[in-house]
């Protein structure tokens, strides 16, 4: 596997969102770009640092533009890194918050079924109220735990590679001018 996330560009304006209207240091990058980053990165080794090499004309090598490249690739990624963690805070606090209910609500039913237990003889309704009660307990606490067990991970992870991009060291290569192809008529 390489270890480099490598981008071949015919200008630097590839990897900006074009109707971005900030300006060049603040400008987002385009979804494109993110996209095949992110995927390139995901495959790295989670102990080996990044690198990104881009790879852009031998023109534009003194564009301004160029020259902050690193720069804004960096703070696009701690930027959604920091994103990401807040939605990751948001969903594991609804997490704690619908854990309590549905602890709240197994109880509820736990202390229903032992009533009607109790204050029934118990026969195969009673039977059939109290399994039932217990039952809905747990189904209420599906959510909860399903949010906190399983669908924190991948934001977690999400935000861990986001944080492991702005960390990473941008290279730029640059290549010669593409001679024109002359035209063929076949």
């Amino acid at each position: 596997m390489d270890d480099a996330v490598e981008m071949r560009l015919d200008h630097v304006s590839q990897i900006f969102e074009t109707l971005d209207p900030y300006p060049f240091r603040d400008r987002e990058l385009s979804q494109d770009a993110i996209e095949y980053i992110t995927r390139h990165a995901s495959l790295m080794p989670k102990t080996q640092p990044i690198r990104i090499t881009v790879h852009l004309p031998e023109e534009s090598a003194s564009k301004a533009e160029v020259q902050g490249l690193d720069r804004a690739i960096s703070n696009y990624f701690l930027y959604s890194h920091g994103v990401v963690e807040h939605q990751l805070r948001e969903l594991l606090r609804t997490g704690r918050r619908a854990l309590l209910l549905g602890l709240a609500v197994l109880a509820l039913c736990l202390v229903f079924g032992q009533a009607v237990s109790a204050l029934t003889s118990y026969g195969r309704i009673s039977h059939f109220l109290e399994e039932g009660a217990i039952i809905v307990g747990w189904v209420a606490l599906w959510h909860p735990l399903n949010i906190l067990l399983y669908e924190s991970w991948p934001l977690r992870e999400q935000a861990r590679l986001h944080r492991r991009l702005s960390q990473a060291r941008v290279a730029l290569r640059f290549y010669p001018p593409v001679p024109d192809q002359p035209a063929t008529d076949a």
